[in-house]
């Protein structure tokens, strides 16, 4: 039985983590302590709770790599192709240099995998794809299903974790070969994080897919995730003071303390928002773990307390709008600050519109279609045209355009080819000033001749060279 819930907002940058803890029993939420953090430290400060039960810590970092790396490592670190992922690490973290960066210009290595994206607006994809020629794929099936990052990245990209990665795979490996059997991990020893016996339960967490459990007034067959403009105070505040509200929070009579959001960093409310999202799953018996675990690849928690079908909801923040209302408004995009986007008839899309969203930018079905699947992607901000968005918008755009033609060649018929483009200002036929890139897919025999692709925008000067 879980006595209590820690969890961690992990920073590379010790002085900056962040920890807060549910007290089951007692239904109180509040500051683990001052940190700097460590696995030990957190391991310890567990333990101190773990005389009445058993003690879930859960981390914001990755708890586990694609199965394929395992695939192509297994012969060079001595392990079986069976290994589970607390079998494995050891051995890579061992490795000479398999925790290094790895070196720009020089062929990317399975025994190295951990790298920082370059300039350019593929940069990423042409990384991936020199992984995948290796025979690994670059992300974990929970990575996919939550739209997180990919394990290896460093440093390029908003919301990179490897670097966390980087910092906490020795430290997770120190503990399995100096501590065995005194910590368990999820869901490489036991099969939901809350079962098992007495002593302390380490697990990945993943802010996102516990705002909603903490914030969502939807059951769990209609929660969505939420993503909620952390680095925003204004947010923040609205966040939290939603949290104090909530109707679970007065019906079960739970308390929260070192709260106020005057004080609250990121790190330490994406901690508090967990903590606190994860009291709601014990509390109100929904499930903690995910279904979709495996013993290399890992999970994450309280994804099973959630329907990973929908798409994100983005939590509203604005003056009037401090709580996501039960209404339809409440799926509506996040419209505060710069932000806001009033006249962009996009904007007025709900959120149960979006095909598949990430912090920046979010797709919708074109509703005038050229073809089937037609799909704009989006930039959350206002900004007229790709000359005009910034380094970080491009590479969201980049990565949906991805997701985007993932989702469309799973379906039947599939495409057979593609028009990827936007028109940057009246002149090239743009009619709404604010920036989306058109995803066109393309069937064989949808025009009598496609020879010249997108050299047609301009009639009359059709070539036949690519």
């Amino acid at each position: 039985m879980l006595s209590a819930i820690i969890c961690a907002d992990w920073s590379k940058n010790s002085t900056r983590r962040a920890a807060y803890v549910a007290e089951i029993p007692a239904r109180v939420v509040k500051c683990l302590g001052r940190g700097p953090f460590t696995l030990q430290s957190l391991v310890h400060a567990a333990s101190a709770y773990a005389r009445d039960g058993s003690v879930l810590v859960g981390v914001d970092a990755p708890l586990g790599a694609p199965r394929s790396l395992l695939a192509e490592t297994h012969r060079d670190l001595g392990v079986p192709p069976t290994a589970t992922f607390v079998d494995w690490l050891p051995k890579a973290a061992s490795w000479p240099d398999f925790l290094s960066r790895a070196v720009e210009g020089e062929p990317w290595s399975p025994l190295r995998p951990f790298f920082r994206v370059p300039a350019g607006g593929d940069a990423r994809n042409r990384m991936f794809r020199a992984m995948r020629e290796r025979g690994v794929e670059p992300l974990r099936e929970v990575d996919k299903v939550t739209a997180a990052k990919s394990p290896f990245i460093l440093a390029g990209i908003p919301g990179s974790v490897g670097s966390s990665a980087v910092d906490l795979w020795p430290a997770l490996a120190a503990i399995v070969v100096n501590r065995p059997g005194a910590v368990r991990w999820w869901p490489f020893d036991q099969a939901q994080p809350e079962s098992g016996d007495t002593g302390v339960v380490l697990a990945e967490m993943y802010p996102r897919a516990l705002y909603a459990s903490a914030l969502a007034s939807e059951p769990p067959s209609h929660r969505a995730r939420l993503s909620i403009a952390k680095g925003d105070p204004r947010c923040r505040h609205a966040a939290i003071d939603s949290l104090r509200t909530q109707d679970w929070v007065r019906e079960c009579g739970v308390r929260f303390e070192d709260v106020e959001p005057e004080t609250l960093t990121e790190d330490s409310f994406d901690a508090l928002l967990s903590a606190a999202g994860a009291l709601r799953c014990v509390l109100e018996g929904t499930p903690l773990g995910w279904s979709g675990s495996d013993a290399f690849e890992g999970g994450i928690l309280g994804l099973d307390s959630l329907n990973l079908s929908l798409p994100e909801r983005t939590f509203r923040c604005g003056p009037s709008d401090e709580r996501p209302s039960k209404g339809p408004s409440a799926r509506r995009p996040l419209t505060s600050g710069s932000e806001a986007g009033g006249d962009s008839p996009f904007l007025q899309r709900p959120a149960v519109d979006w095909i598949v969203s990430n912090d920046l930018a979010f797709a919708i079905a074109d509703p005038f279609p050229v073809s089937p699947g037609h799909t704009l992607i989006v930039t959350r901000r206002v900004v007229p045209t790709w000359f005009e968005a910034s380094r970080y918008e491009r590479l969201a755009i980049v990565d949906l355009i991805e997701d985007v033609k993932r989702i469309l060649d799973s379906r039947t018929p599939a495409p057979d080819g593609y028009n990827v483009g936007f028109n940057a200002g009246p002149a090239a036929g743009q009619t709404v000033m604010h920036l989306h890139v058109h995803v066109i897919p393309r069937y064989a025999g949808d025009v009598p001749d496609p020879t010249g692709g997108i050299r047609n925008v301009i009639r009359g000067r059709k070539r036949d060279s690519p």
